[in-house]
C-alpha cells in the first residue's frame, strides 16, 4: 500500500482545549468607545471535557495581577503572569460550573459569570 494511503493511528491523548481569553470590555459613551471605563470579560463559549487542560490568557504585554478561584473540578491550577493553566478532573460530572476571576482586583465577566461547561 502506498505511504499516503496508510491509515494513521489515532492518539489516545486528549485533544488540547481552546484558550479562554480575558480581554478588556469597553463601555460605549455617546456612540464612541471609552478607553477609560472598562471591565474584563472571559471569552470562551466552548464545552470542556474531563481530563483536558484549560488555558487562560490575557493577550497583552502589560503585566496584570490575575487571580482565578476555580470550581472543585479544576485541578493543578498554575498562574504564571498573564496566563494560567489547569486540568479538569477525570471524574467531573456533566454540568455547568461557575468560578471567579479578577484582573488587577476587577471582576471578570463571561456571560452571567465565568463558567465551565462539562459535556
Amino acid at each position: 500500500m502506498p505511504k499516503d494511503k496508510k491509515k494513521k493511528k489515532k492518539s489516545k491523548k486528549a485533544a488540547p482545549e481552546p484558550t479562554i481569553y480575558i480581554v478588556k470590555k469597553h463601555a460605549l459613551t455617546k456612540g464612541k468607545i471609552s478607553t477609560t471605563v472598562y471591565r474584563w470579560v472571559a471569552v470562551d463559549g466552548n464545552n470542556r471535557h474531563r481530563g483536558n487542560e484549560i488555558v487562560w490568557e490575557i493577550p497583552e504585554q502589560t503585566k496584570h495581577d490575575l487571580k482565578i478561584n476555580p470550581p472543585a473540578i479544576v485541578k493543578s491550577l498554575k498562574i504564571n503572569g498573564n496566563g494560567a493553566t489547569a486540568r479538569i478532573s477525570d471524574d467531573a460530572a456533566t454540568g455547568y460550573y461557575e468560578y471567579t476571576i479578577t484582573v488587577d482586583g476587577e471582576p471578570v465577566e463571561g456571560g452571567s459569570a465565568p463558567g465551565i461547561i462539562i459535556e
